[in-house]
């Protein structure tokens, strides 16, 4: 999970959607479920994306994220690697 930078904020203001990508930025079809969770200490908003990592073969990805908030629209991209 990641906070939302900017402080907290309305989980239900914020809308988003996310995809995951090949090396080469090409979208993988693999599906990308997103939630937000706030963190009951401290009222802390995070993002969550849960996705099947089985059908992908070694190698680099990224996750990206897009978001709708009261500010305005948002890409965060997360890059990881699948080692055996």
């Amino acid at each position: 999970a990641q906070p939302v930078a900017g402080g907290p904020m309305d989980g239900a203001a914020l809308a988003i959607a996310a995809r995951l990508l090949d090396p080469t930025g090409a979208p993988i079809n693999v599906p990308v479920t997103t939630s937000t969770r706030t963190e009951a200490a401290s009222g802390q908003l995070f993002l969550v994306a849960d996705l099947t990592l089985a059908p992908l073969a070694q190698g680099d990805y990224e996750l990206e994220l897009m978001l709708q908030a009261p500010s305005g629209p948002e890409v965060v991209p997360y890059r990881f690697s699948l080692i055996p």
